[in-house]
């Protein structure tokens, strides 16, 4: 059994994947005591290497040029990056070696490192190649959200609208679109941004490509298609900070929203959209 994780998140076009059996979505899914989680350590690892530039030039030594997917790290570097201790960094990449994720070569006070990433040709198709529709949320769902924005009804109410208005688009056994999802949730974030966020520009109605991918990548790769966790990631945006929805008595695993806040901050960004990081 594989799974197909995509790097939608840098600029390049040309369609990059890594392949994880369930036994290393487990590993890189342990929570760590502190820091970076494992699975936002690897994602910085593969997204490193595609923006990679060559030649390189390090700081000692001689000037070479790198392959695709291969980039220059030092353990140090990589301990103060994902607040780790030096012998854990080592150990980690250790264990990716033996999971065949990559492959390391020792070099003067610093270490190549070649992902093990497939580039998938032209011609592959991904259900993300489909272009986002305009999608009218129900009213009664929209009427829902704007009372969970303003902290009138709990997590619970707004997921069983939310139930309810997947139930209506439901595409019989072969499940309800992705894309379809995306958009839905895309509103649910338009809506936020209006109540939320301190400055914003005028929010399409439609998402374009970027958004779509983040969205999807976000809750079908990291979150494994959980609504409670996306709530929990919308509601970590509250001003004044989170209104308590619990995530230590939900169950829920912070480093997953902590990485949801990356990404999800990157839609942001795209967006324009600022929110006050003094009270989020």
């Amino acid at each position: 059994m594989t799974k197909n994780i995509y790097n939608r998140l840098t600029s390049q076009s040309r369609p990059r994947a890594v392949r994880l059996t369930p036994e290393i979505i487990e590993y890189l899914c342990v929570p760590t005591k502190q820091g970076a989680s494992r699975l936002l350590a690897y994602l910085s690892l593969v997204q490193s290497a595609v923006e990679s530039t060559t030649p390189y030039t390090p700081l000692y030594g001689r000037t070479f040029d790198m392959e695709a997917g291969q980039l220059v790290l030092s353990i140090t570097d990589m301990a103060k990056r994902w607040n780790w201790a030096r012998e854990t960094v080592r150990k980690f990449l250790d264990r990716l070696g033996e999971f065949r994720l990559l492959s390391m070569e020792k070099l003067d006070r610093c270490t190549l490192v070649t992902m093990n990433l497939e580039w998938l040709d032209d011609g592959y198709s991904h259900v993300l190649d489909v272009p986002f529709l305009s999608f009218e949320m129900p009213h009664p769902l929209a009427d829902k959200m704007s009372d969970w924005l303003s902290g009138d009804i709990a997590d619970d109410e707004l997921l069983e609208e939310i139930g309810a208005a997947v139930e209506i688009f439901d595409g019989g056994d072969a499940g309800v679109s992705p894309n379809l999802i995306a958009a839905l949730q895309y509103s649910l974030i338009r809506q936020l941004i209006r109540e939320w966020a301190m400055t914003h520009e005028e929010i399409p109605v439609t998402p374009d490509k970027n958004c779509g991918e983040i969205i999807t990548e976000i809750f079908f790769s990291l979150m494994s298609g959980n609504w409670n966790l996306w709530l929990c990631l919308l509601d970590s945006y509250r001003p004044g900070g989170s209104s308590g929805t619990g995530l230590s008595d939900a169950g829920m695993n912070t480093p997953l929203i902590s990485d949801g806040r990356a990404m999800l901050d990157s839609l942001f960004n795209h967006l324009n959209v600022v929110f006050d990081r003094d009270t989020v």
